[in-house]
């Protein structure tokens, strides 16, 4: 997965650089990335991230954002963008949407040419990319409206979208003769806006027989899973934004 989110965000950003018409200094006649022990030397390119590390979305953005930076130095290691290594410039709005638009500004502030977004709110953002002219990726988006109109100049999604899923699940679950499923899903906002987007796909192809919510911190969730199995499901959808939650629902379900 490293090698290909690198080789993905080193053709993104030199695509980025072509489309706004930046050169890259230094960069007539270089050869492209790919050599292994070839580190970048020239001008950096500044990328930024919107990265929020400190609100409940931080079970799933952290791990995204430590991929991000182990790619981008691999990428750099092998040649960077023709021959310019990625400088990665951070912020954190803490998914608040009230601090997206400024994170963004401070990011292009600090010159960033390119923006990843991996946080849970940056659908706000898209006036100020859009007036800044800045090409953005929303890394962790699986709901589409970050690349949508109004103002998707600048604006493009990396993750599949929410209503692949669904697809993706009932073709799993019809192969392998699933016909009600129990979930079980943590507490969070974010959790609950997936939940009612997805739920309604799913249930052309199966019945959902039950629903059972816990906090997304607790050490326990022994009650929800006896429930969940008095509805004798033939399988449960853990649905919530990593961490232990879902290691504690594997080892009660068994």
């Amino acid at each position: 997965r490293r090698g290909w989110l690198a080789a993905a965000i080193g053709g993104t950003v030199l695509l980025a650089t072509v489309v706004v018409g930046g050169a890259l200094p230094g960069s007539a006649g270089a050869s492209s990335a790919g050599k292994p022990g070839t580190k970048a030397t020239g001008t950096p390119i500044i990328v930024g991230e919107d990265w929020d590390s400190t609100s409940a979305s931080a079970a799933f953005t952290d791990v995204t954002g430590k991929t991000l930076q182990l790619a981008i130095n691999q990428l750099n290691n092998t040649g960077g963008v023709l021959g310019h290594p990625i400088q990665l410039v951070i912020a954190n709005d803490e998914s608040d949407p009230t601090k997206t638009p400024a994170v963004t500004q401070q990011l292009a502030s600090e010159g960033a040419q390119f923006i990843l977004f991996n946080t849970g709110t940056d659908a706000t953002a898209k006036p100020i990319i859009e007036k800044l002219g800045i090409p953005s990726i929303g890394v962790t988006d699986v709901i589409p409206t970050f690349a949508v109109a109004p103002d998707n100049s600048y604006t493009y999604l990396l993750s599949s979208p929410l209503s692949d899923w669904a697809s993706v699940y009932c073709g799993a679950w019809k192969k392998t003769g699933v016909k009600t499923i129990g979930v079980l899903r943590d507490d969070s906002t974010t959790t609950a806006s997936l939940d009612n987007i997805l739920f309604p796909a799913l249930r052309k192809c199966v019945k959902i027989v039950d629903v059972e919510t816990a906090s997304g911190t607790t050490s326990d969730v022994t009650a929800q899973v006896a429930r969940l199995k008095s509805h004798n499901p033939n399988a449960v959808l853990v649905a919530d934004l990593g961490g232990s939650f879902e290691i504690l629902a594997q080892e009660r379900d068994r």
